[in-house]
């Protein structure tokens, strides 16, 4: 019995709250399904998870996404899974593996000081053993990382295997590429999530200096889009390349693309950025916090991000500032 069909162009925010499998063809050229359960909409942008169930090397693994709500379907799973999609539908419910998160941190530090508090009390120093997992699953938890290590599964009223799933989604018989919009809005998705990351936009600051000839290039692709224009796939082309190169450039610059006098202090400023985003107490935090707005703030690079102390990416607006002609 197929599942009810969902278009591939629909955006994200219409699947609010909802499961969805999609049939494709991967990167190794062989049909897979993809499976993704979207959030609700927030500022619009959808949290999603999102997997692919092939088993191929290396193994592809379910992600935490978020991505803006007005990009379709198809972008969707072709950004995060290089899956170019064939057609989609509903499945009823799809179960997902418990996942690193900082929601998580809390709870497995104190059954850690349970354990260790039980192995002193009770003079048993075998139940020590107990707190390496859970040590280990704190650690790589700290950072709140977006990978999940066990696949997703459809439970119907059984686990269905991937080749179940296949089965019940409606084949399309007119699949279609992405279109130039959804190609250049999982352009502008990337680019956003760079934005909003201040150490690398520390660390990689070129691409964020319109001086820079790549950024430039990209800057002026950007500009000049219209998904209306007869030339739209040329230009979408043209985004496409000129974001890669440009993103290329600035990560073999690095820190050599600032001043000489500024990449020393650029360099503590990013740390300082690490501390206050990380885990750390929260007077560390603070101080770090405090560390990065002063360095930037004395930096007054207009291609450097400025700190916003009340925003959780600690990414301020900065004024109008111009490189000089």
């Amino acid at each position: 019995m197929d599942w009810p069909p969902i278009m591939l162009d629909a955006r994200v925010a219409d699947l609010e709250q909802r499961h969805v499998a999609v049939r494709g063809i991967g990167p190794d050229g062989k049909p897979t399904v993809v499976l993704a359960t979207f959030g609700r909409v927030r500022r619009g942008e959808v949290l999603a998870r999102v997997s692919d169930t092939a088993t191929r090397e290396p193994m592809p693994v379910a992600q935490r996404v978020s991505c803006p709500g007005s990009v379709s379907l198809r972008a969707v799973v072709l950004a995060h899974t290089a899956v170019r999609s064939n057609s989609a539908a509903e499945p009823s419910r799809i179960r997902w593996p418990i996942s690193g998160s900082r929601m998580a941190l809390p709870a497995m530090v104190a059954l850690m000081v349970m354990v260790v508090l039980a192995a002193v009390l009770l003079g048993d120093p075998s139940l020590l053993v107990f707190a390496v997992p859970l040590a280990a699953s704190a650690w790589w938890q700290r950072n709140g990382r977006q990978l999940m290590l066990q696949p997703a599964v459809i439970a119907d009223s059984w686990q269905l295997l991937p080749s179940q799933v296949m089965a019940r989604i409606p084949l399309d018989t007119t699949p279609a590429g992405p279109t130039p919009r959804d190609r250049v809005e999982v352009v502008k998705s990337a680019y956003g999530q760079l934005l909003s990351d201040i150490v690398y936009r520390i660390e990689n600051s070129a691409l964020f200096d319109n001086a820079h000839p790549a950024t430039n290039r990209f800057q002026v692709a950007l500009l000049t889009w219209d998904a209306g224009s007869p030339h739209a796939a040329e230009m979408a082309d043209e985004i496409e390349t000129s974001f890669a190169a440009a993103q290329r450039d600035a990560e073999q610059l690095g820190l050599t693309n600032l001043p000489l006098t500024a990449r020393s202090s650029a360099h503590r400023a990013a740390k300082a950025a690490t501390t206050a985003l990380s885990n750390a107490p929260e007077k560390e935090r603070a101080a770090a916090l405090l560390r990065a707005d002063e360095i930037l703030t004395s930096l007054s690079l207009y291609y450097l991000p400025t700190v916003d102390r009340t925003s959780p990416s600690l990414i301020g607006s900065r004024r109008a500032i111009e490189p000089s002609s």
